[in-house]
């Protein structure tokens, strides 16, 4: 999975891996996961932790990261530290989105 990472975003092998990073675990986690970003996305006042939590729902839902990247004007490599913040288990679900 580091080694999909370390390609080229465009690669289709480091697309699902993406996916993989963001949907682990069995379907009810991947359901709950979901329903966690759908609610800080609805809950958060516009900012940064809100514009993660959408871009991360955008990624969910097939985005290429390229695409993600320039809708929320960041870099590829912005996006993929917040996929790997969002499954960092270290930290409280709710705060994997701030700074």
């Amino acid at each position: 999975l580091e080694a999909a990472l370390q390609r080229t975003p465009d690669d289709h092998e480091l697309q699902l891996a993406r996916c993989e990073l963001l949907l682990q675990g069995d379907p009810p986690a991947r359901e709950r996961a979901r329903a966690d970003l759908e609610r800080l996305a609805r809950e958060l006042p516009d900012g940064p932790p809100r514009r993660r939590a959408l871009a991360l729902l955008d990624l969910d839902a097939g985005e290429p990261v390229a695409r993600v990247a320039g809708r929320y004007q960041v870099g590829r490599s912005t996006v993929h530290e917040w996929v790997a913040r969002w499954q960092d288990p270290a930290r409280p679900r709710d705060g994997r989105l701030r700074d």
